[in-house]
């Protein structure tokens, strides 16, 4: 391998800053820290920001304490001794938090599409009287033949 000018040494190299992903806190614990990482690694390395770390941190520890919570369910069952195992409301809660914090740090569907879009490609609403209406015509057709 060539030896590198002095000039070249001297020149700082180019980073892309567009391409670093936001990274966690070291104080997180382990499981939210995977999370944290599974996160940001589902998206465009630029679609977080610094501003958005102590939301995806909040995320993160929701995902992780519903999975724990989630496990722990399955294990001991829906019913312990005799009534409703309180992990249900743990999970129950945990499932809303992720899904206002997912919506704001804009993962989901419903965060990332205008409602200008959604509205070109949505499909029409079902509407049981137009079809009732389609399927007498065709009844009507089928009995002329």
């Amino acid at each position: 391998m060539p030896r590198r000018s002095a000039n070249s040494l001297a020149v700082a190299p180019v980073v892309d800053v567009a391409r670093i992903r936001l990274a966690a806190r070291a104080e997180l614990p382990p499981s939210e820290r995977r999370v944290f990482a599974e996160l940001v690694r589902a998206v465009d390395a630029s679609h977080f920001r610094e501003a958005d770390r102590v939301m995806l941190e909040q995320l993160a520890r929701a995902i992780a304490i519903e999975r724990q919570a989630a496990a722990a369910l399955y294990e001991q069952g829906l019913i312990v001794d005799g009534v409703p195992n309180p992990l249900i409301r743990v999970v129950r809660e945990q499932s809303r938090l992720i899904a206002s914090l997912a919506t704001k740090c804009r993962l989901t569907t419903q965060a990332r599409v205008s409602k200008d879009k959604a509205g070109a490609t949505a499909r029409p609403v079902f509407d049981p009287d137009a079809l009732l209406a389609q399927l007498e015509q065709m009844e009507v057709t089928n009995a002329d033949s």
